[in-house]
């Protein structure tokens, strides 16, 4: 059972500490991304982060990003349909055999759920991978929500965390990779993310701290630079946006305040906005 804190990175309080940095100082899921040692995939070659590891606990022979391991992703002959699809691994019942998704479901015994009453393929039955205590159908059964390792708002989980990984919720997920048009890598981003064009998430947050602190006079005051490298160099930029753009968006104007002089740099000027996990997002970095 992993703890929870303040995470030594972002600063923020009441995460769930997913891993340490190389210092030892406990870091929530997202922050710990950035620590995560990357290695070479040894299909497409790209330093990145692995997926699965040869010789680990997916049997897979070869150190793979997850781009590659999703092409090659073990599949089997599935008894029920005869197509080659992936197997649910690890399963009980139905007499032993390889069974797809789909074909699983179909094949359970109807049970009575102890939620509607209605005679259905069980979603979750007590014992199993979930917490639940009843059987509940699939209409009945509404999936835990959690901390997302990236966000960090609570929210249902997309992936499940694993040794490498924290838990990711479908926004995180869905984020796509994309050849970004202002550093040329290729990163997790936008497709449309600056001027309808592909971006990463780095040259957005980049792209959108620098205008908010930009003056009228188009010059960023010189008191201001260290907060802005600050934000830049959180490590996980998806995060920061999110964080930034928490509580109806009040991190936003009071920077375009500070930019324009409207509000000193200070903690008392923070607090006379009153209070928001964006707004307290800010006073962390201002401590930092």
């Amino acid at each position: 059972m992993r703890r929870r804190g303040r995470c030594a990175d972002c600063g923020r309080d009441g995460l769930t500490i997913f891993g340490s940095r190389p210092d030892g100082a406990g870091v929530c899921g997202a922050c710990y991304r950035t620590h995560r040692p990357k290695t070479h995939c040894q299909e497409c070659g790209e330093l990145r982060f692995p997926a699965v590891k040869a010789g680990g606990s997916s049997g897979s022979a070869r150190t793979l990003c997850s781009r590659c391991y999703r092409v090659e992703q073990p599949k089997r002959r599935c008894e029920g349909c005869g197509q080659l699809r992936k197997i649910n691994s690890g399963r009980v019942g139905h007499q032993g055999l390889s069974l797809c998704s789909t074909c699983y479901v179909r094949r359970q015994t109807p049970v009575s759920c102890d939620d509607c009453g209605r005679l259905a393929p069980p979603a979750v039955v007590p014992g199993g991978r979930t917490a639940t205590t009843q059987v509940l159908c699939a209409r009945c059964y509404e999936q835990p929500k959690r901390p997302c390792g990236v966000c960090g708002r609570t929210r249902r989980v997309a992936v499940k965390a694993t040794a490498d990984a924290p838990d990711l919720c479908f926004t995180c997920h869905q984020a796509a990779e994309v050849a970004c048009m202002i550093c040329q890598r290729f990163a997790p981003g936008r497709l449309g993310g600056v001027n309808d064009a592909p971006a990463c998430f780095a040259c957005i947050l980049a792209g959108r701290i620098t205008a908010l602190l930009t003056g009228p006079d188009g010059q960023i005051l010189p008191a201001l630079l260290p907060l802005r490298q600050a934000i830049l160099a959180t490590g996980n930029p998806q995060a920061t946006l999110s964080n930034l753009h928490r509580s109806g968006r009040r991190a936003p104007h009071v920077l375009a305040d500070l930019a324009a002089g409207r509000l000193p740099v200070t903690h008392a000027a923070l607090d006379s906005r009153g209070t928001s996990r964006s707004i307290d997002y800010l006073r962390v970095l201002l401590v930092a």
